[in-house]
């Protein structure tokens, strides 16, 4: 297998979780904000080792503009970020006001940048083998 960076890290979401944060998102969100999944993360090199453990590994190296490790939310780019249990939702301060006003149980969250490799969450060898099986099956 060619892996472009041994330190590459990614985050991963399954089919279903899709569904639930749309479904989710259509029901509590109020039309201005956007919604980030708090996800797994996961090292390319153990997905190249849930393939085939016994696989060689070639690092042919970076791609213009390919980056290292996803960055889902900088703290630059989010006025105001709320943290739930499976989101976080970037919005505005004037909708602040409004989400205050809401049954949605949340935390103001400053100076945050999600990404997969300060990421607290990674999948482990055996857990990416199993999504692999299950995307099998599709």
């Amino acid at each position: 297998l060619t892996i472009t960076n041994k330190k590459m890290t990614r985050f991963s979401i399954e089919l279903d979780e899709c569904y639930e944060m749309v479904m989710w998102t259509l029901k509590n969100t109020l039309g201005e904000e956007i919604v980030v999944p708090k996800l797994k993360s996961y090292k390319i090199t153990d997905l190249a080792k849930a393939v085939d453990q016994n696989c060689k590994i070639k690092i042919i190296g970076m791609r213009p503009s390919e980056k290292i490790h996803e960055e889902l939310i900088n703290e630059k780019e989010a006025e105001v970020l709320l943290s739930l249990k499976k989101y976080y939702i970037i919005t505005t301060k004037a909708m602040l006001k409004l989400y205050k006003k809401s049954n949605l149980k949340f935390n103001i969250v400053n100076n945050i940048n999600y990404n997969s490799k300060e990421n607290k969450s990674f999948l482990k060898i055996n857990e990416l083998k199993k999504m692999i099986k299950n995307l099998k099956k599709i």
